[in-house]
């Protein structure tokens, strides 16, 4: 199954900064026992996932300091947890931004950072509901001479444990920090 120009947003914000998820293609390949009725307990409806040139967005409003995220709500699965299948990520994006309401009641959005990256997320183990997660930032032009960013670990569902290398602040110019800490830097 093929999904294409997908996006998750956050209803109370408009524009870009509230498109936290967007997906140019999505393949999806579906377990068809569990489709059918004939697959066994931990297996997942999706077989398999691969998202080509995913956008990542966090946002912090320049207005009062939330970050987009915090206004999407998630269901909980009437059944438990739910099974994720294996993802894999290619030519996505990590968007770092900033976003102002106007006052005709528009909203900007600026982006400080963007980060090109490849990964993957996967169970770690058979049943305990533990996965990996593995990010490598992409060498771009505007990546040459400065340091890689890789993030990996492990997250489940009482649990988050993530390591970062490679970020290096100095790195960054000025322009890419949030406006509210700017003059700090």
């Amino acid at each position: 199954m093929t999904l294409r120009n997908v996006a998750i947003r956050v209803p109370s914000i408009d524009g870009d900064a509230g498109a936290v998820f967007q997906v140019k293609r999505l393949r999806a390949w579906l377990n068809w026992r569990r489709v059918l009725g004939r697959a066994g307990p931990g297996e997942a409806l999706v077989g398999e996932v691969e998202m080509y040139e995913p956008i990542v967005r966090f946002s912090q409003s320049v207005d009062d300091g939330t970050i987009n995220i915090v206004g999407l709500t998630v269901p909980s699965p009437r059944s438990g947890p739910a099974l994720l299948p294996p993802i894999k990520v290619r030519n996505g994006s990590l968007e770092l931004g900033e976003h102002h309401r106007t006052p005709d009641g528009r909203t900007t959005y600026t982006v400080l950072q963007r980060l090109e990256v490849d990964g993957q997320v996967k169970r770690a183990r058979a049943a305990d509901g533990v996965y990996t997660v593995t990010v490598q930032q992409l060498r771009t032009q505007t990546t040459v001479g400065a340091g890689l960013i890789d993030l990996d670990g492990t997250f489940g569902e009482n649990h988050v444990s993530l390591t970062m290398r490679g970020l290096s602040l100095n790195d960054w110019p000025p322009s890419s920090i949030p406006s509210r800490l700017r003059e700090i830097f």
